[in-house]
């Protein structure tokens, strides 16, 4: 009996002593305790940062390269005519047949001779009035308007009869002069982008020359006959001629006009239409080319007593892109004929 008391009491104070070690434990020394596991998040410094993107804004028309003119520019490489070509050729003064895709001179006649141009003269005009619009820096633009001025509104021969109580815009005196070779409308767009027309054809005269052109001769902006000046005239040769239309086929405000036959003036205006049963004026070109042989884009015709009949037509057909300058024709038959004649004969 005594005996079993005893191993009571040792398992009694043994259990004390295990009670005891649990409680006097540091506390330093506490279990983990689990978390659920996240992902880690990279720590990226300032200058890791990816770039925002550059705004870009809409870039503004560039004036097309133009390369300078010069003996160089075309390469001479000269093929038979038909002998009814040849029969034809000979009632021109002078002229030219390139083929612009390859810069070759296909046929040639005079074409380092000055003859007097005409209305060819607003190859150039409306060459230098397009190139302000891109040194304007947007001040200038197709849309601007253009009051027709009292000088402008005098000009006589092929016309669309300013008056100085209209405004027209920048695009419109283009197609004026382009389509219908309109002298008021060249004349007014001489005078707004030269501040005077005497202005803007020093600029002609200068501006070709920095091209490298020796032939241009202006006197005015329209190529009319100057009866101050016993009826001098505008003139250049055919090679240079051909240079001209070359660069005036990287101008989208020149080509837009130069290849249409038909087209209206003052269809917008409501006054206009109004006073005329709904008519506005009828713009035509008088190139005979258009319309009729394929692929013809351009570029001008000209007729005064003295330089006869003219013509800058381009072409753009296969592939190809041809020019064909004529001066002095006897006449507007012998022109047209031997500009279609010479024409196929280019694409054969």
């Amino acid at each position: 009996m005594k005996k079993t008391v005893f191993v009571v009491i040792i398992v009694v104070l043994l259990m004390h002593l295990f009670l005891l070690i649990g409680l006097i434990k540091p506390k330093g020394e506490k279990a983990p305790e689990t978390k659920p596991e996240t992902p880690e998040t990279p720590v990226v410094s300032e200058s890791e940062n990816p770039p925002e993107p550059p705004v870009v804004e809409d870039p503004k028309p560039q004036w097309p390269e133009i390369p300078p003119f010069s003996d160089t520019y075309f390469t001479k490489k000269p093929k038979q005519l038909s002998q009814k070509l040849s029969e034809a050729a000979t009632h021109c003064k002078a002229g030219v047949a390139v083929d612009l895709s390859t810069h070759t001179i296909l046929w040639a006649k005079n074409e380092t001779t000055s003859y007097t141009i005409a209305s060819l003269t607003k190859m150039v005009t409306t060459m230098l009035a397009v190139r302000k619009i891109y040194e304007s820096d947007g001040a200038i633009t197709l849309d601007t308007p253009i009051k027709v001025t009292r000088e402008a509104s005098k000009i006589g021969g092929s016309q669309v009869w300013l008056d100085p109580s209209e405004t027209f815009t920048f695009n419109e005196l283009l197609k004026a002069t382009l389509v219908h070779s309109a002298n008021d409308a060249a004349y007014l767009l001489a005078q707004f982008c030269g501040g005077t027309a005497d202005a803007f054809v020093q600029q002609m005269n200068d501006y070709t020359k920095s091209l490298g052109c020796k032939s241009f001769r202006f006197i005015n902006p329209n190529g009319l006959p100057e009866k101050e000046r016993k009826n001098d005239e505008n003139s250049a040769n055919a090679i240079e001629l051909a240079y001209i239309a070359d660069q005036l086929l990287k101008l989208p405000e020149i080509t837009a006009w130069s290849g249409v036959k038909v087209a209206y003036f003052r269809e917008n205006d409501e006054a206009f239409l109004k006073k005329h049963n709904g008519q506005a004026t009828m713009l035509s070109s008088s190139n005979p080319l258009l319309g009729k042989c394929e692929g013809v884009n351009g570029m001008k015709t000209g007729y005064t007593d003295k330089s006869k009949f003219c013509l800058v037509a381009t072409c753009e057909r296969s592939g190809k892109s041809v020019c064909l300058v004529l001066l002095g024709c006897d006449s507007k038959q012998a022109r047209n004929t031997l500009a279609f004649g010479m024409m196929e004969w280019l694409y054969q």
